[in-house]
């Protein structure tokens, strides 16, 4: 690319591809059955609220044989749903009291999205307390720095309506509040399968007990589930009131058994965060009859409502939670400027980069510039600040231009730019550089790549753009010149081009005078431009 005589815009966009938001599922699948591909993507395609619409990202999944074959297949159905491979599985395998090996938790999740940190096994087994071990994870998130992570706990709780079953669920709960309240003030999820029927009960009272992990329900529904119609849109089993598969649970719809809660990390509108309004039992709109089938309401289309029957005996619970702020930083300067000629082009663009400002936090940011600094704040997603800064454009030479910007929002992606960018005040028409306006200048643009010919009546031209290949180089000057664009009487265009008959020099400027020389012989004349 030749410099332009006048003032070639330089544009540097710097920023990291990251996701958007990300969509946590809790599903007791069992092992894959019929129906289950057509749920996972129907889940991908829903948008429940503003207009969020994504693939899951994590699917935590209960009642699984091995992980080795049950979780992997999930991965595999997801991976085969989006002609992809970037879901994997857990390898994590927790211990249960149970000889059939068939309630273990698993978890599956979109390795592009976020980074499994780490697994860990919570609590031990026994046939007085914790039917079968939690799993606790520690997420990152792709693109986002280290302190972004975020941990899951994953559970299937001992079923039961009896003292004893209670009492099992309590122990498990106190040994994940335990584990969790040493994480501090951290970003926690509490999924899996409850198999409670009230929030009296003793393991989820401890749940939400004082202290660093205390867990909340993100939607404030405390109360007897249970065959309840105030709670019949929170229900997730069963969806089938006669079995579609071998030993599955009937009943109808009547218990919410399946469970999101969050630590208050979770609930502060800040950094990684639940998105309000996005917690829902995945096809229940509270439609069908109390008791009845889920195929009996209007949650989903019809052809989900019937998959959703012989995936298994519970609904999914689904939750979007946002990101931290993605900074994008875009600095547009002159490499090349003819001295003493201003500009309001030359910026420095600071945006929020999602086009959904309910996906992701707000941003907060510095901005310093050759010892200014301004401070911004709450720049929504998908939006833009635009930073108009003054350069050097009346001394000639090199300049160093330093720009400094820096996020105060907590866990921003791209959150530090500092960049120092070189540009070039120069003569008019010293394509060169060397100071001197000469036919040294004309060679010098004349050299510079491979030339096309002239594409006619083409409405970039009044852009500069007169070969229509819609960059601004020096082709553009060899097909106005062909075509006799720059007589006499011609408009000034912004560049350096030969007159016909001879080797001539025609200096432009914006808002300058044409310096128009017919020669019939090839000559050198030295033009020095006093100093400014």
């Amino acid at each position: 690319m030749i410099r332009n005589t006048i003032s070639l815009l330089l544009t540097l966009l710097f920023t990291v591809t990251c996701a958007a938001q990300v969509r946590i599922v809790t599903y007791n699948t069992g092992q894959p059955r019929d129906g289950l591909a057509t749920v996972l993507e129907a889940i991908g395609e829903e948008a429940y609220v503003h207009g969020i619409r994504r693939p899951i990202d994590i699917l935590l999944v209960q009642e699984q044989r091995q992980i080795r074959t049950d979780t992997k297949n999930i991965a595999s159905l997801l991976n085969e749903i989006y002609g992809t491979s970037v879901y994997r599985a857990g390898q994590l395998e927790g211990d249960e009291t149970s000889s059939g090996s068939t309630g273990r938790p698993g978890v599956i999740y979109r390795s592009d999205v976020v980074e499994l940190l780490d697994e860990t096994t919570v609590g031990r087994i026994s046939f007085t307390g914790q039917a079968r071990q939690a799993l606790r994870y520690n997420f990152g998130v792709v693109g986002y720095p280290a302190d972004a992570s975020f941990y899951v706990y994953n559970s299937h709780y001992k079923a039961g309506s009896t003292f004893d079953d209670k009492k099992r669920r309590l122990v498990e709960a106190e040994a994940i509040r335990t584990d969790a309240d040493q994480l501090g003030t951290a970003e926690i999820i509490y999924a899996g399968d409850y198999n409670i029927r009230s929030s009296t009960e003793a393991m989820y009272r401890h749940l939400r007990s004082d202290g660093p992990g205390q867990a909340l329900d993100p939607i404030d529904s405390a109360g007897t589930w249970h065959n309840s119609n105030r709670f019949k849109q929170l229900h997730t089993q069963s969806p089938v009131t006669r079995e579609r598969y071998a030993r599955q649970t009937t009943g109808g719809m009547d218990d919410r058994l399946d469970f999101q809660l969050v630590s208050g990390e979770l609930m502060d509108s800040e950094g990684f965060d639940y998105i309000v309004g996005s917690y829902r039992a995945f096809g229940n709109n509270g439609t069908h009859p109390l008791n009845g089938e889920i195929t009996q309401g209007r949650g989903a289309a019809r052809n989900v409502l019937e998959a959703l029957t012989t995936a298994t005996d519970h609904l999914p619970v689904v939750v979007d939670y946002q990101l931290p702020a993605n900074m994008r930083v875009q600095v547009t300067i002159p490499e090349v400027i003819a001295v003493n000629q201003a500009s309001d082009a030359w910026r420095v663009s600071v945006a929020n980069d999602h086009p959904n400002p309910f996906a992701v936090d707000e941003l907060d940011y510095e901005f310093s510039w050759q010892g200014n600094t301004i401070a911004v704040t709450d720049v929504e997603g998908g939006n833009a600040v635009e930073h108009p800064i003054d350069i050097n454009f009346r001394q000639l030479g090199t300049h160093t231009l330093k720009i400094s910007v820096t996020a105060t929002s907590p866990k921003t992606a791209n959150s530090v730019f500092n960049r120092s960018i070189s540009y070039t005040v120069a003569f008019p028409g010293d394509a060169n550089l060397d100071g001197l306006f000469n036919s040294s200048d004309l060679v010098s643009v004349f050299s510079v790549g491979e030339y096309e010919d002239m594409i006619a009546a083409n409405s970039d031209w009044a852009d500069g753009d007169w070969n229509a290949d819609h960059e601004f180089d020096s082709g553009d000057l060899i097909a106005a010149f062909q075509h006799g664009a720059f007589e006499r009487d011609q408009p000034t265009a912004g560049f350096v081009v030969p007159e016909p008959g001879g080797i001539s020099l025609v200096v432009l400027g914006a808002g300058g005078i044409a310096f128009l020389s017919r020669q019939r012989r090839v000559g050198r004349a030295d033009v020095r431009f006093p100093t400014p």
